[in-house]
């Protein structure tokens, strides 16, 4: 009995072991080759499509930070607030200013050719629960979103007490892009409202 309680025991530490060395495997290849998502950033499929979203309209980060980073199949978008690309400047409104952060992501995350429906993980900042948390659900169910159906990722909702030029909300996501995803230019502009629907490049945004 002992001699086979000992085996396994050893079968167990076994087959632990190689669970290790299949994680730390999976970390070495997703993290190896980490890359920034900008509009100077070479395309993560080689040579960047002559038809690639572009536009001339791009906000400079406010800090040592990109807009996101490709990482194996991942798509990690930074904070996106509610700023129009266009005036480098807060848009009016509150709604519009939700509005105008959940698209700032969807630009970021097109650079990858990631949708969102290839979204699994949203954080959503904001510094008013009672007064924003009704405008961020009604955005996301909006048609050029996730609309009234879904299906809508993982969220969490937070609330800070500020964030950078007092705005009212910051959204940051997580995407689940395959890199044997072939690469779509429309991707940019699907379900995009009608104000979105030229061309489409990454800012620095936040």
């Amino acid at each position: 009995h002992i001699e086979m309680a000992t085996t396994a025991v050893e079968d167990e530490d076994a087959q632990v072991e190689r669970e290790n060395r299949r994680m730390r495997s999976w970390i070495e290849r997703t993290f190896a080759n980490v890359q920034p998502i900008g509009p100077d950033v070479p395309h993560p499929w080689g040579e960047q499509p002559k038809e690639a979203p572009r536009t001339p309209d791009l906000i400079e980060p406010t800090g040592p930070w990109s807009l996101g980073v490709r990482a194996g199949d991942f798509v990690y978008v930074s904070g996106m607030r509610g700023i129009d690309p266009a005036t480098n400047a807060l848009v009016e409104g509150d709604e519009a200013r939700v509005r105008r952060a959940f698209r700032n992501v969807v630009a970021v995350a097109a650079r990858a050719s990631a949708q969102l429906r290839d979204a699994v993980r949203l954080v959503v900042y904001v510094t008013d629960m009672a007064a924003h948390r009704p405008l961020v659900n009604s955005v996301q169910c909006e048609p050029e979103f996730w609309g009234p159906d879904g299906p809508y990722p993982p969220r969490t909702i937070v609330e800070v007490r500020r964030l950078n030029q007092d705005d009212i909300v910051e959204v940051e996501a997580t995407f689940y892009a395959p890199r044997t995803k072939p690469f779509n230019p429309d991707i940019a502009a699907m379900g995009v409202a009608s104000s979105l629907l030229g061309e489409l490049g990454l800012g620095h945004t936040h």
